[in-house]
């Protein structure tokens, strides 16, 4: 919101709005009314969802999810499957480092940081965390950029992921039983 609050609705399965349940509201609505998530008194300036999880960057350049932790989502580092409803989690970022662009989808997440590096967590399938691997990410990992760029704007959709550089290229990893990589084959890895 204009205030640097957030509000979420809809499902809530595993936390992903990041609010407690009423239990006392019997409104057949149930999740149809947006609820103010708390961010412990901090603003956010960008959010993003996956399936299960919300990611947010808060106004310090830190980030915080909350929701499904399955396969890694939160970046916390820790291994419990969800949140309580209405618990945040910092992301383990790395160390003096901020976030200045997020994307989330399905069980990934990945962030551009201030010095243009960019770092992935959660599910690895296909290889969509841009580290070489195939494995889940509990808290982040940087991605391999090429030598000599830094990472402007990133994208994320399922099992894959693409940043624009700061030559204007595009770079892309992951899926590619379609050919999304543009790479102009279909396999799967870094284009």
């Amino acid at each position: 919101l204009d205030n640097g609050s957030v509000a979420c609705w809809g499902g809530n399965t595993n936390g992903e709005l990041g609010v407690v349940r009423d239990w006392n509201d019997s409104s057949t609505d149930g999740w149809a009314v947006p609820r103010i998530v708390d961010l412990n008194g901090a603003s956010a300036v960008e959010i993003s969802s996956g399936f299960l999880h919300t990611c947010a960057i808060l106004d310090n350049g830190s980030v915080a999810c909350w929701g499904g932790n399955n396969r890694g989502q939160l970046g916390y580092g820790g291994e419990q499957d969800y949140t309580e409803e209405g618990t945040i989690r910092l992301v383990s970022l790395p160390e003096n480092r901020s976030a200045v662009a997020i994307d989330a989808w399905g069980d990934h997440t990945c962030a551009v940081l201030e010095d243009g590096s960019m770092v992935c967590w959660g599910g690895g399938n296909d290889g969509a965390l841009g580290n070489g691997g195939l494995e889940d990410m509990y808290a982040p990992e940087e991605v391999a950029l090429p030598p000599g760029r830094s990472a402007e704007i990133v994208s994320v959709g399922p099992s894959l992921t693409c940043t624009i550089l700061d030559d204007m290229t595009v770079m892309c990893w992951g899926d590619n039983d379609y050919g999304q990589l543009g790479g102009g084959n279909i396999s799967e890895g870094m284009v």
